[in-house]
């Protein structure tokens, strides 16, 4: 799956179920949404290349004796743990810097939540988990007892949590006018930010992306199949809204006889996965090569105001990568891998 993440189980489903009516009936249409924003162009579209030197100082996998089925993204807390999502696994797990197992943060047994899609850990420790089947998100402490359960009334893909009046923020889910809602600490919906499309909705196949704490109590967001990074505080003001170096127009949408839009046949991949670590921002993309093999590369972008400033091949075709310093995490299949990076020559 392109994005490698649980949203395109999702969408895999209903492209299945798009076949299992018929083919495209004749009254299928395409529709392109119109941004209601415009982002900043970048000031220069070529790419400037910064090739650093990779050596791999961990991996993680079931060959190294953890316990993952299918890892899809990570979080490396102060402490040098890491925090692995594995999906199939309904869990979020804990490892120390050297890979030993300590937590796995689950739901209670029996209860309702499905597969976990994304997760967040506040400044206490506690473990924020999403489960977007069933518009669940469950507080844990540190050590893996169920503090608090949110029932949303949109269903969220990805959560950031918060210190401020909006414990959570959520990258909504379903069709609506606003792209993140934001919820108090009781649960209660304070209101929603992120309006970039024209018209009373945006649809979550548009403008899917994802999202990162950008270090400074706010957070960064890049869409999925669409050119754009944004940049919000958790309580909804914009701090910048650019276009990717590699510009990627809004992608049509099939709307076809009542059944669920569906992303048009051959819709490129903007930006894979965000992260931040100090004053740059890091979104993974997929280029192809010359040999017309598709290559993945990090995009680095200024976390004050979005500008591009270059980019790197990363050491392996992953689909999550996160940068800490200079570290670098991939996910490839079952396996979480840390890198260190020396720094390379301008090429």
């Amino acid at each position: 799956m392109p994005r490698e993440r649980t949203f395109f189980l999702v969408l895999a489903t209903l492209i299945v179920a798009g076949f299992a009516v018929g083919h495209f009936s004749q009254s299928r249409r395409e529709v392109q949404p119109e941004l209601a924003v415009h982002p900043r162009p970048q000031a220069e579209r070529a790419r400037t290349w910064r090739q650093p030197s990779f050596v791999k100082t961990l991996e993680i996998s079931p060959a190294t004796g953890a316990p993952l089925v299918r890892p899809l993204s990570l979080k490396e807390e102060r402490s040098g743990d890491l925090l692995v999502l594995d999906w199939s696994a309904g869990s979020v797990r804990r490892f120390s810097p050297s890979g030993e197992e300590k937590v796995s943060y689950h739901l209670p047994a029996g209860a309702k939540g499905g597969s976990p899609e994304d997760f967040d850990v506040d400044a206490a420790g506690n473990v924020w988990i999403c489960y977007h089947d069933d518009g669940t998100v469950a507080e844990l402490d540190p050590g893996g007892r169920l503090l608090q359960t949110w029932h949303l009334a949109s269903r969220p893909h990805r959560v950031l949590t918060s210190n401020e009046e909006a414990r959570l923020v959520a990258f909504a889910a379903d069709n609506g006018p606003d792209l993140f809602d934001r919820y108090s600490g009781k649960g209660e919906l304070l209101g929603g930010f992120g309006r970039l499309l024209a018209g009373g909705a945006q649809d979550l196949l548009t403008l899917d992306g994802d999202v990162a704490h950008d270090g400074a109590g706010g957070f960064v967001y890049v869409a999925t199949h669409t050119g754009l990074l944004a940049s919000y505080s958790l309580t909804g003001e914009p701090r910048f809204l650019v276009e990717s170096i590699d510009p990627v127009p809004l992608p049509k949408l099939i709307e076809n006889s009542g059944q669920p839009h569906r992303l048009a046949p051959g819709s490129r991949l903007a930006g894979l996965t965000v992260s931040v670590s100090g004053d740059q921002v890091y979104v993974l993309v997929d280029l192809p090569s010359e040999n017309g093999e598709s290559t993945r590369a990090l995009d680095v972008y200024s976390n004050r105001d979005g500008k591009y400033l270059y980019s790197f091949k990363a050491p392996e075709r992953t689909p999550f990568a996160l940068v800490a310093g200079d570290r670098l995490y991939t996910i490839h299949e079952d396996v979480v891998t840390r890198w260190v990076m020396a720094p390379g020559k301008q090429g």
